[in-house]
């Protein structure tokens, strides 16, 4: 067999693992993941109201201290609304300096993993 054939055999070997490994790698070895926090029940929302862009949005206090910790932005249809799954997620994980991370869902289909990170401080 000559020594190119070799190589060429021997290179698609490594790159089929390497392939595999990527894709079956634990999601903690590329760093710090951040996930949206599913949305509290909805005993635990503070306030809502529909913005001029015709985003409803829901505040969610979950330890009843007056300060939300969580906020969804949804879209509203033509009669004004709600769309069954929010837009945007928002949570203030300190209370401290308003939100700290924000989740976009473009696909609005709940939190399934889909979700990107939007901003985060």
């Amino acid at each position: 067999m000559y020594p190119q054939v070799k190589f060429l055999i021997v290179f698609n070997i490594v790159m089929s693992l390497l392939a595999i490994l990527l894709v079956w790698m634990d999601e903690s070895w590329a760093g710090d993941v951040v996930r949206v926090a599913p949305v509290p029940a909805q005993e635990f929302i503070c306030e809502t109201h529909l913005n001029f862009n015709g985003l409803w949005e829901t505040h969610y206090d979950q330890d009843a201290d007056g300060t939300p910790e969580y906020m969804t932005l949804t879209r509203t249809d033509n009669m004004q609304a709600p769309s069954p799954h929010p837009l945007f997620y928002f949570v203030d994980y300190d209370q401290v300096d308003g939100w700290d991370a924000a989740w976009a869902d473009l696909e609005e289909d709940g939190i399934n993993g889909n979700e990107t990170l939007y901003w985060s401080k």
